[in-house]
């Protein structure tokens, strides 16, 4: 994949790190806006002149923290669509939050939100393009999907790098800082982290009073 044949479409959400993306790389993106009409009927804004034969990475969130995922997921499937109908060479996403719950309690003879949210976004991959995903917290909702058009990115390398050039920005001595870990099922990776900057670790303690309630 060529860097001069790529554009990166943002969804508006993520806008801020679709433009780090492409200030890293040195290449165009555009962050897509929706018009919205009286009947709630929506329409994404895709200029085809930046599509056409070009390569292009698609990069939304699922998570926004207001319970709009199912939205934030359909835009993303919306953008690879739009660009596949505007004759884009390959289609790969870039989901830097796969916001879904391990806990959820499909009903008999349906298929949990998470792994369909998942699959939706892998089949819409086109050409060489792939799916990469920012920390997947559970790789069993990729069960029964190509393994060769997706990647789960660890980021404990990343995240930790990121952490202590803050910290010495600011002289704070490494030894000072805590890592913490929402619960002990991210203890692990809070661990990986922590390990990475030199620091200590806390792990919350969290008590699940009902799959859709916690403590």
């Amino acid at each position: 994949m060529k860097l001069s044949e790529t554009h990166i479409l943002g969804s508006p959400e993520s806008a801020s790190i679709a433009t780090e993306i492409s200030d890293r790389l040195e290449i165009r993106h555009d962050i897509v806006f929706q018009d919205e009409f009286c009947d709630g009927e929506r329409r994404d804004r895709l200029n085809p002149e930046n599509i056409a034969g070009k390569n292009i990475i698609v990069v939304g969130s699922t998570y926004g923290g207001d319970g709009g995922g199912y939205k934030r997921h359909q835009n993303i499937r919306t953008l690879m669509f739009g660009a596949e109908e505007y004759g884009a060479k390959s289609v790969s996403a870039v989901v830097p939050m796969m916001g879904y719950s391990t806990m959820e309690r499909a009903k008999d003879g349906e298929i949990p939100k998470g792994i369909l949210f998942f699959r939706d976004i892998i089949n819409q991959i086109l050409g060489d393009g792939k799916a990469f995903f920012m920390g997947l917290h559970s790789e069993n909702i990729a069960r029964g999907t190509d393994p060769e058009k997706w990647v789960n990115i660890k980021p404990y390398e990343v995240l930790g790098d990121i952490i202590k050039t803050k910290l010495e920005a600011q002289n704070i001595s490494h030894d000072l800082a805590v890592i913490v870990s929402p619960d002990a099922g991210y203890r692990a990776s809070a661990k990986a982290i922590a390990d990475r900057v030199g620091c200590g670790v806390f792990v919350a303690e969290k008590e699940r009073s009902s799959k859709d309630q916690t403590k």
